[in-house]
């Protein structure tokens, strides 16, 4: 229950810094951040690995079925395989008419196709809203 709590304190303060500077959506792959937000944490290597968050909706894990994820994680999960464009899966979920953050950790092999697709209507760095959160103690 605590750790509902934290977590959900955490989120609400991330999507406040985000709203604050009108970014209605952003993309976490840092694992460490998504694991001190989850519990849950994995080293995806190459593989794309991001939390979706979106003013209004819940938060959603994308995660390659290669890595099992538990059960009872606190958070919707959508699973893809190696045969799937994750990108194509990212920018599905994404409204292109807003501006998108990502943190400072997502590869420009991910973040260069979203943005060459037209996911969004900019791309903007959202890692003040997480290292924010995170500073908090």
């Amino acid at each position: 229950m605590a750790q509902d709590t934290r977590r959900e304190k955490r989120l609400a303060h991330i999507m406040n810094e985000l709203e604050a500077r009108g970014i209605p959506q952003m993309l976490v792959t840092d694992p460490a951040s998504i694991e001190w937000l989850y519990g849950f944490g994995i080293n995806p290597g190459e593989r794309f690995y991001g939390l979706l968050l979106r003013a209004g909706s819940e938060p959603l894990l994308l995660v390659n079925d290669l890595f099992p994820t538990p059960d009872d994680l606190a958070v919707e999960v959508r699973g893809f395989r190696d045969t799937d464009d994750p990108i194509e899966l990212v920018a599905s979920l994404l409204d292109p008419q807003a501006p998108l953050g990502v943190d400072k950790f997502m590869a420009a092999h991910f973040l260069l196709p979203l943005r060459d697709r037209g996911a969004a209507s900019d791309f903007v760095l959202g890692s003040f809203a997480v290292d924010g959160a995170r500073s908090i103690k």
